[in-house]
């Protein structure tokens, strides 16, 4: 099952305004917008968009606002161990993946319900996983 959910994501091309805020408050620059996070050293570092989207510590998106009409979703390990937009892999009816979040406005139900964000463990600072 997860590698069908590879392809789904490798397919997927993220929205250009995508934006990782890598460990820091501000978001990584236009020519490196996503983030590699090292687990162990608990720091990350901007990178220029490639074939690595979809392997652990690779960050597409940190936010809603990074997804086009979509979430930004989380997978692998404690299900934040990397990030995408998606749609459908992440809603709770569907759901491979986990619901990425940084306040509980980025936690709507499609049927308009809000469930809270809480805390995730080992991953970007600030980004919790909605709690469905």
């Amino acid at each position: 099952m997860h590698d069908a959910g590879l392809r789904v994501r490798r397919a997927h091309v993220p929205p250009s305004k995508a934006r990782v805020a890598c460990g820091a408050n501000t978001d990584c620059p236009d020519d490196k917008p996503w983030c590699f996070w090292d687990f162990s050293a608990k720091r990350g570092e901007c990178v220029e968009r490639g074939e690595w989207a979809g392997e652990p510590g690779i960050f597409e998106c940190d936010g809603a606002s990074d997804c086009a009409g979509g979430a930004c979703c989380g997978s692998g390990i404690n299900m934040s161990e990397l990030s995408f937009c998606g749609t459908v892999q992440c809603t709770p009816e569907l759901a491979y993946a986990a619901r990425l979040c940084r306040t509980d406005a980025d936690c709507v139900l499609n049927d308009g319900r809000k469930v809270p964000c809480g805390p995730a463990d080992d991953t970007l600072p600030g980004i919790g996983i909605c709690k469905w």
